[in-house]
């Protein structure tokens, strides 16, 4: 899932405690900018496939620390051309 409007401070605890009200969270994932300040978005997969859904339903647009997130289902990524590494096919 892609989680979004998150404040640069948020941690990964914080995103797991909201989380796992719905199941286990397998992987969380919090890009970082070059002075390691979050980006204000995240990555969250739950151990289960059904449960990413659930986890839209339940917390897109709840509030956390006073903003409204955005979680949705991540789309997949563009598959990389293998000549081509750094240009998208």
């Amino acid at each position: 899932m892609l989680i979004g409007n998150l404040p640069t401070d948020v941690q990964e605890e914080e995103l797991l405690a909201i989380f796992s009200t719905v199941g286990k969270v397998s992987k969380i994932l919090i890009p970082k900018d070059k002075v390691g300040k979050a980006m204000g978005f995240a990555f969250i997969s739950m151990a289960q496939q059904k449960k990413n859904a659930e986890a839209v339903a339940a917390l897109d647009k709840s509030e956390f620390r006073g903003r409204l997130l955005s979680v949705s289902l991540k789309r997949s990524e563009p598959q990389r051309s293998s000549l081509f590494p750094f240009i998208w096919s």
